[in-house]
């Protein structure tokens, strides 16, 4: 008899597990000493400030953990969709999540839903296999992705199916050498 563990049952281990080697504070204090956020992510913000797209990052991971790493970066108010870790006391009791703990968050769904409510282009960023429905449902929409990584497998796929046009990659860990392109995709999505 086989047994898959589900996405949900996975995260929950791998959060028992580290805390019960780290309070929550250790761990979220290696969190923002060893997660920088790529170079340039504050101006690709204020990138898409400036064109008026909200952003918000969409994740499987837990609040507790990526907020810090925002907020060591001056993005505090970046809106964040994910789970949570709930606790009692002290003790670790399990995550609130925010979609089907059988699957892992539906990006695309977030995406469609958000489609029906936004008339700005929308604009998606990822690099697994994880971020192809979202990728695919901005794009029915009229926007654009950015793949992060050139060898990533975000990046094979949108090189297999999509147009230049359609995507734009980030090589190195760095939006700078890029936020040129990104900048020339919104200029033409928001032409009349």
């Amino acid at each position: 008899m086989h047994y898959r563990v589900s996405n949900g049952e996975h995260m929950l281990f791998r959060y028992w597990s580290l805390l019960q080697t780290y309070t929550l504070q250790e761990l979220v204090d290696l969190m923002v000493q060893r997660h920088e956020l790529f170079a340039s992510t504050p101006e690709l913000v204020a990138l898409f400030t400036k064109y008026k797209i909200s952003t918000a990052l969409v994740t499987n991971s837990v609040r507790e953990l990526n907020r810090p790493v925002f907020s060591k970066h001056g993005l505090d108010d970046l809106p964040v969709i994910c789970n949570r870790l709930v606790f009692d006391a002290q003790d670790f009791l399990g995550l609130r999540y925010v979609h089907n703990p059988v699957e892992m968050i539906k990006k695309g769904l977030v995406v469609d839903r958000s489609a029906v409510l936004k008339k700005r282009p929308i604009v998606a960023l990822g690099d697994e296999l994880a971020d192809i429905p979202m990728a695919d449902a901005v794009l029915r929409h009229g926007g654009f992705v950015i793949t992060v990584g050139s060898k990533s497998r975000l990046t094979h796929y949108c090189n297999t199916h999509y147009r230049p046009e359609q995507f734009v990659v980030v090589a190195d860990n760095d939006f700078g050498p890029v936020l040129h392109l990104i900048e020339a995709q919104l200029e033409s999505r928001l032409r009349p």
